[in-house]
């Protein structure tokens, strides 16, 4: 709904509180210079921009006045619950139109100027009017105080000031100055600040005398009375005629029609109010996104902080809450890992820490990405504990479900789901060849592991971390999640679930029946036709997502580096590149460049099976090596023994290549599978 508010109408619900600020909106940033640009926008009459608002009949979230830093002391609020609007858009809009037009930062703040976001808001704003006393020229006479004729056609709307030459006409000034006092505020029921204001207002200050745009159409009785004072004495420096009942005529018509004009261009401005109801929050992001394509975005997490924010007992930002328990210590339980990996933890000379690894907090933010993991997955947990008939994994991943949680809820099991995303991520790097939380490949997957990990039980037990690793080798390999990878990935919890507490092997025997049928085997995707690059005459290339798969799944199992002594697992600290284990430049025919080589995806030296993780400086120093002598090169030779390549690149062709490594690639991946089958066979005595 979409409607038109009067600017005394929002200065009437801020100072009522009907109209607030929710805990996540960010703070206030707006610089001066914008703040001015918008007050000559209002004093030419100009419409200012719309604001976004979210109805509310509860206590959704947790609120904050207009211009607070943070939820906390006085600039917390708690307004009427039963009739309450939160603005969403238009935070800076409208905290710079209270900063320029009433003075309710000085009243709202006087006692805890820590708490405002910006100094700022603080300040005092002014139209400049030129002093009789200055020969100054740069200060233009848009009002007519020289003749003391304000300009007719202005008043009856046949002309309009225009904003730039408005803008030049409006100033600001700390209270520091105005009143000689340091790390003060106006107090406006200070006789002797008035005072000091009326002061500087009537003495030329840069060739100018100042009327203060708080001043405007504001009900105090003494500010008007000041209000009255400051014009008089500005209009009582200029004379037009020697007779003196006619110059105090037109001081006292020009008065009139410089007040009236500052009060219409307030009276008449207005907001486009777009209003969303309650039941539709996640309708506010939508409009929300619209209106700010290239700024910061709105998103459910934001709602859920200021939601959180709304409980009673909750004294703490909720956001920095998330931030805690993801940064605090995470204790590894070492008898879960695979061997190899718990070896590479012993030998690592650093101590092994899961989320440092992972990337997911960068310069104290958490990726986007992992947020929306984390709140599907306390989406899953809460309405599995508290509406089972409704747990159903795939049907819970929109937005409006998340918003519907109950605040204390999301508080309550925020630690937990903190506890065993942080559970997924040490998975992912000890078993999958990840090191990263932007290198899994499908986030879904690691919402599902995260799932299941919040239950301590399933947790402890070895074979479902056997199990989850299994079917995540077979569900890379086999591609079985071609399309829609969210609905189907997460349908498949409540079969996990079912064969981890029911012993129901259903889904177990399907996995089995699809590793045998689909890993390297999928039509046109990861069978051996298609990776050896037999399919490109028919127009058919491999996923670009194969050759990560395969990159990863070797680094999991660990190997050593092509051109130094180091051992490439997921603790490596070096930077990984991908690289042509047959280089483009050793088939170059004449004239072809290796950049054309690696742009086209039909080239064979591109199959996913040329690929494998080397640091940066093994590729500098191959990169300089001729074929030769890069073929014979004992480091390279002893890394493609590690990665299980025991055949010589010397002398052997591409496609020959390309071959034996589909070979040696299927046997080293279905030796592990077997290895794994093996353990969840004997644990679950199938």
């Amino acid at each position: 709904m979409s409607e038109i508010k009067k600017f005394q109408d929002l200065v009437n619900q801020i100072t009522s509180n009907e109209l607030v600020l929710p805990d996540f909106q960010r703070n206030f940033v707006w610089k001066e210079g914008k703040m001015i640009n918008l007050y000559a926008s209002v004093l030419c009459r100009m419409p200012v921009g719309s604001i976004l608002t979210l109805e509310s009949d509860d206590a959704g979230f947790a609120c904050k006045r207009i211009g607070a830093k943070t939820r906390t002391g006085n600039a917390a609020i708690e307004p009427d619950r039963k009739n309450i609007t939160y603005l969403i858009d238009g935070q800076q809009r409208v905290t710079s139109l209270f900063a320029g037009f009433t003075t309710y930062f000085f009243d709202t703040y006087k006692d805890s100027l820590k708490n405002l976001s910006s100094s700022s808001l603080k300040n005092m704003f002014f139209v400049k009017i030129p002093a009789n006393t200055s020969q100054n020229s740069e200060i233009d006479d848009l009002f007519g105080v020289k003749k003391l004729e304000f300009p007719k056609d202005i008043l009856t709307e046949k002309k309009y000031y225009s904003t730039a030459e408005m803008r030049e006409m409006i100033s600001s000034e700390k209270p520091d100055v105005i009143l000689g006092r340091k790390n003060s505020v106006v107090d406006i029921h200070n006789d002797n600040d008035l005072s000091l204001i009326e002061k500087y207002c009537t003495e030329e200050k840069d060739g100018a005398y100042h009327i203060p745009l708080q001043y405007i159409d504001n009900d105090d009785s003494k500010i008007q009375l000041s209000y009255d004072r400051i014009l008089a004495k500005i209009s009582d420096s200029y004379s037009v005629s020697q007779k003196k009942d006619e110059n105090e005529d037109r001081r006292k018509i020009w008065q009139k029609n410089i007040q009236k004009y500052l009060s219409e261009c307030l009276l008449t401005l207005k907001i486009n109010q777009i209003a969303v109801e309650n039941s539709n929050k996640s309708r506010a992001i939508d409009i929300y996104s619209n209106l700010n394509q290239g700024g910061a975005p709105l998103s459910v997490f934001d709602l859920v902080t200021a939601k959180v924010g709304g409980v009673k007992d909750v004294k703490y930002n909720y956001n920095d809450k998330v931030s805690e328990y993801f940064t605090s210590p995470f204790f590894v339980k070492i008898d879960i890992l695979p061997i190899i990996a718990q070896q590479w933890i012993k030998n690592f000379q650093h101590k092994y820490d899961v989320i440092q690894k992972s990337g997911i907090i960068e310069n104290g933010i958490i990726s986007p990405q992992f947020i929306e993991v984390f709140l599907k997955v306390i989406t899953f947990l809460i309405t599995k504990e508290n509406k089972p008939k409704e747990f159903e994994p795939k049907n819970l991943t929109k937005r409006d479900k998340i918003l519907d949680l109950p605040a204390d809820m999301i508080a309550s099991k925020t630690e937990t789901v903190c506890t065993a995303m942080k559970r997924a991520m040490c998975f992912f790097q000890t078993r999958c060849g990840i090191r990263k939380f932007s290198e899994i490949n499908y986030k879904a997957e690691f919402g599902l592991v995260s799932f299941i990990f919040t239950d301590d039980e399933l947790y402890n037990r070895i074979e479902i971390h056997d199990f989850l690793e299994y079917w995540y080798w077979i569900s890379l390999f086999g591609y079985i999640y071609p399309t829609k990878q969210d609905i189907s990935i997460y349908s498949e919890i409540n079969k996990f679930l079912n064969f981890f507490n029911n012993m129901d092997f259903s889904r177990y025997t399907e996995l089995k029946q699809l590793r045998k049928n689909s890993v390297l085997k999928a039509h046109n995707l990861t069978d051996e036709k298609t990776l050896t690059m037999e399919n490109v005459s028919s127009g058919i290339v491999p996923p670009d997502k194969i050759s990560t798969f395969i990159c990863q799944f070797y680094l999991s199992q660990g190997y050593k580096d092509f051109h130094t002594d180091e051992e490439l697992n997921f603790l490596s600290e070096s930077v990984f590149g991908m690289h042509h284990i047959i280089p483009l430049g050793s088939d170059k025919k004449i004239g072809e460049s290796t950049k054309d080589i690696r742009k086209n995806p039909y080239d064979i030296h591109n199959s996913p099976l040329n690929f494998i993780y080397i640091t940066q400086t093994s590729n500098s120093d191959i990169s300089d090596m001729k074929f030769s002598d890069y073929s014979q090169d004992e480091k390279v030779k002893n890394a493609l023994a590690s990665i299980h390549y025991n055949s010589v690149i010397d002398g052997v062709d591409i496609d020959t290549f390309i071959k034996s490594r589909f070979k040696s690639v299927e046997n080293e991946l279905n030796k592990h599978l077997d290895l794994l089958e093996k353990s969840i066979d004997k644990n679950w005595n199938f």
